[in-house]
């Protein structure tokens, strides 16, 4: 015979793929960055819990004007649950549209999200431009915690922070990129033209080699063009700095995979999980 109690299933969100994620009592902040904090996401989930129990509680008093239930009063009792309810199913349905646990890295749930009207801002500067829109300076001001200067304030420093690091870390992307990832890239491609050039000597036919050193030639001119456009957007400002360095990773991956650990400046993905 079990002695264990019936439990009711937990059916809030436990899905991994979403950096944000209500698990049973608490909001889980994942892939926090060693340099950020979660005091400003926490101050504006209290501010936004703030203002939804203000409304429940305005609709609530609406459903019973002028009535509270009192102690013992099962009549009363009655019709305040009942209008509770009536005002948690109202809430739920209006906003059961942001509950998701589906892959939230799928093109598919991007499409979902629009579908639901749902917003997806999808870089800092966007993230950041919600601090300083009218409904949000409203609802700061209406329960003090900033006001109108702080919040402008807050969306400036942000900004500017934002904006040193994009560029910082351009700058270094670009310097690794011409001082170690080129060298090695051009020594490769040397000796596979080397090879290449020794088959077609010794009479063979060997079109591998040739295959081999144009791959690593067209991923040499793909290189130098991405360096030169990083170095234009970096002079340019910050704006389109992002989508280079993706740009730029996704050329040096490819480089990564077909240049022997002699010659690739740094330590590969093997050596930095199984070296000791």
């Amino acid at each position: 015979m079990s002695t264990l109690p019936v439990l009711a299933r937990d059916v809030t969100d436990r899905n991994r793929t979403s950096p944000f994620a209500f698990t049973g009592n608490k909001f889980e902040f994942r892939a926090v960055g060693s340099s950020q904090s979660c005091s400003e996401p926490n101050t504006a989930l209290n501010l936004a819990m703030a203002n939804a129990l203000d409304e429940m509680c305005d609709e609530l008093l609406a459903e019973l004007p002028g009535r509270r239930p009192p102690a013992g009063d099962g009549r009363h009792t009655r019709e305040f649950h009942a209008a509770l309810q009536a005002v948690l199913q109202k809430t739920v349905k209006k906003h059961k549209r942001v509950v998701y646990a589906g892959d939230g890295y799928v093109q598919s749930w991007q499409e979902e999200a629009a579908r639901r009207g749902l917003p997806n801002l999808r870089s800092t500067p966007e993230a950041l431009e919600v601090l300083i829109r009218p409904e949000t300076i409203k609802l700061y001001e209406k329960y003090e915690v900033l006001s109108e200067r702080e919040s402008r304030s807050r969306y400036e420093v942000y900004t500017h922070t934002w904006r040193q690091v994009v560029e910082m870390e351009g700058g270094c992307a670009l310097d690794l990129a011409r001082t170690f990832i080129m060298p090695a890239a051009l020594e490769l491609e040397s000796l596979l033209a080397a090879s290449a050039e020794a088959a077609k000597g010794l009479g063979r036919s060997d079109q591998s080699r040739g295959r081999a050193y144009a791959k690593v030639a067209g991923l040499v001119e793909k290189l130098y063009q991405a360096m030169d456009g990083l170095e234009k957007d970096l002079e340019e400002g910050p704006g389109k700095v992002v989508a280079s360095l993706a740009g730029l990773r996704e050329i040096v991956d490819q480089l990564e995979s077909l240049c022997p650990d002699r010659i690739w400046p740094f330590p590969c993905y093997g050596e930095m999980f199984f070296q000791v």
